[in-house]
């Protein structure tokens, strides 16, 4: 009987666990657009319109449910619609198509439309327990307008971070014959790390060049700046071309999450390390960080509350751990307890708050105080040592 019932406890224990672990190996839901799919279906120039063909991608592994997709009208090129998607699968992608129109008054340059998506997300907690959450995210989509003109002008890419240093790479085409072409980048909204101007030399009919700055953001938003090329036509006249470009600023997104917490078993006068994984998937690196735990009766650091992780990649996972003790008279319950992470981006410090839950259960110990026969009937005395009532006791 008694291998009946221990072998019926393993399935069991096997199954949960077995469960737990496939539920915590699926990442949380995650839609993105992908801008490697995402394209006008055409060169548009001033009067032109053409088709945005854009594609939403869930890179998680949890469904999104109820997705809404719109596209928010801006002034320059415009376009505004609404989509309702329903369901996103994992792996799942999604096109949607929509007009665009460049007014005939649009000057050259890269514009940029707002793309808004909105959708319940699922993920599992630290204790395999399936969250729903609105989530709400902004994608901007850059347009570039052409012109019958000198030079053509494209990005390297359109956003950028506040209070972040990072390069801006321009790459123009010269149309015609230039020589001793200038450049000049101006910008009321970023600060221009080093000159601001670069000297490109001659160049011939449809020669590429290309332009290095480095920049850093002061403002989060819509940034516009002027690029101003300077240079000679074959008659030897000064000419002088602006684009305006559209930059998209945002604030430096870290998004630290907890992946995994794991304690063993946690008993009254017991000591135990708590060891959490934290996972930064956000775009940016966090800087600094230190991770602390507020902890209050009946819990006592045994070294530390306090751990300094110093740097955390974007994309990437730290477990940190921390050694407990768990006073005998610990009350039977779980407990939550607030972990403070504090980390810096670009020298601004940020906190982040979560809660870690501890389940303090309490362990059953039996013990034969005596054993001995009256009346010809054997009598065994058991006592309870441990920290938690024993139900249904049988003894055979």
């Amino acid at each position: 009987m008694k291998q009946k019932i221990l072998i019926y406890i393993m399935l069991i224990s096997i199954l949960g666990l077995t469960l737990g672990l496939n539920a915590n190996a699926q990442t949380p839901t995650s839609l993105v657009l992908n801008y490697d799919l995402t394209k006008v279906d055409k060169d548009l120039k001033p009067g032109d319109s053409g088709t945005l063909i854009a594609v939403i991608q869930n890179t998680g592994g949890l469904p999104a449910k109820d997705v809404k997709v719109s596209i928010l009208y801006s002034s320059g090129v415009s376009a505004s619609d609404t989509w309702h998607l329903g369901t996103i699968n994992p792996g799942q992608s999604v096109t949607v198509t929509t007009r665009v129109n460049a007014p005939a008054n649009l000057k050259s340059g890269t514009y940029l439309l707002t793309l808004n998506i909105e959708y319940k997300a699922e993920m599992y907690n630290s204790r395999s327990k399936l969250e729903i959450n609105d989530e709400e995210s902004t994608w901007k989509i850059p347009i570039q307008v052409y012109s019958d003109v000198n030079f053509q002008i494209q990005l390297g890419k359109t956003e950028f971070y506040k209070d972040i240093s990072s390069n801006l790479v321009i790459t123009g085409i010269a149309k015609g014959e230039v020589r001793n072409l200038n450049a000049e980048l101006k910008g009321d909204c970023l600060t221009i790390i080093g000159s601001g101007k670069e000297y490109v030399g001659n160049l011939g009919a449809n020669q590429n060049f290309i332009l290095n700055y480095t920049i850093k953001p002061n403002t989060a938003g819509t940034c516009s700046i002027d690029i101003s090329l300077n240079y000679l036509d074959n008659s030897g006249k000064s000419a002088s071309e602006t684009t305006q470009i559209g930059l998209s600023i945002m604030e430096p997104d870290v998004d630290l999450k907890i992946m995994d917490v794991d304690f063993g078993t946690a008993s009254p006068g017991d000591v135990i390390e708590l060891k959490i994984k934290i996972k930064n998937v956000g775009v940016v690196s966090a800087k600094s960080v230190t991770a602390s735990l507020n902890l209050d009766s009946p819990f006592v650091p045994v070294q530390t509350s306090e751990l300094y992780i110093e740097y955390l990649k974007n994309g990437l996972e730290k477990e940190i751990q921390f050694s407990i003790s768990i006073n005998p008279d610990a009350e039977i319950k779980a407990y939550k307890i607030p972990l403070e992470i504090k980390y810096k981006i670009g020298g601004v410090e940020y906190t982040d708050n979560k809660n870690i839950g501890i389940d303090v259960s309490g362990t059953v110990n039996l013990e034969i105080i005596t054993v001995e026969i009256v009346r010809d009937k054997l009598r065994i005395e058991v006592a309870n040592t441990g920290t938690r009532t024993a139900n249904a006791v049988k003894a055979s």
